[in-house]
């Protein structure tokens, strides 16, 4: 039903080797594979581009409130 699940987008196998560490690590939190078929590709920029523009956005500043009395005092004169 879905097309790219036959194609492989990008082969990594010359610098990913699946037996180190930190293959494991990947392999096993995120399920990324020396050999991604174009349909993983797109799953994974289609959550990743939005997760990280959010993440990435910056806070809102709260308006921070001046109490009544400060107001109405008057500023010295010098």
């Amino acid at each position: 039903m879905l097309g790219g699940l036959n194609r492989h987008a990008f082969d990594i196998a010359g610098w990913y080797d699946p037996g180190a560490w930190y293959a494991a690590l990947l392999t096993g939190m995120f399920n990324i594979t020396p050999e991604p078929t174009v349909l993983e590709v797109i799953a994974w920029v289609a959550y990743g581009v939005p997760a990280l523009v959010l993440f990435l956005w910056p806070a809102r500043k709260t308006k921070t409130s001046v109490p009544a009395e400060a107001e109405t005092i008057p500023a010295p004169q010098a």
